[in-house]
């Protein structure tokens, strides 16, 4: 719900008008946080272990046998990508959500400054 600055009144979250007052809602902007431009070194080194897994693993077809190095290689490289595609994922909401708390600090600080007066 929304609340309107000027009269009080408690309007649906998608209003873009007061309902009581008719005074316009500022429309908050969508905070994305920026794309890193760097070298990812966890993808990269989790996708070099997958590739030599299969190698391993289609040496190991070839011979008739399964050893445990190319599942472990295998393992390894999955394992680092799946971990680095989690903390990205976090990370981003973690950014989300402190900027969407400086933003309602400092919303809170404008009030108390409007109170005072």
């Amino acid at each position: 719900m929304k609340r309107c600055k000027t009269c009080g009144k408690l309007n649906w979250d998608g209003a873009t008008t007061c309902e009581n007052c008719h005074e316009q809602f500022a429309d908050k902007p969508v905070v994305v946080p920026a794309e890193g431009k760097g070298i990812n070194i966890p993808v990269i080194a989790g996708a070099i272990l997958m590739f030599v897994g299969v190698i391993f693993f289609v040496i190991d077809m070839i011979h008739l046998k399964i050893s445990t190095i190319s599942i472990l290689y295998m393992a390894a490289g999955s394992t680092l990508l799946s971990t680095k595609a989690y903390h990205e994922n976090n990370d981003k909401k973690i950014e989300i959500l402190q900027a969407e708390i400086h933003q309602l600090m400092k919303e809170v600080k404008e009030l108390k400054e409007k109170n005072a007066e």
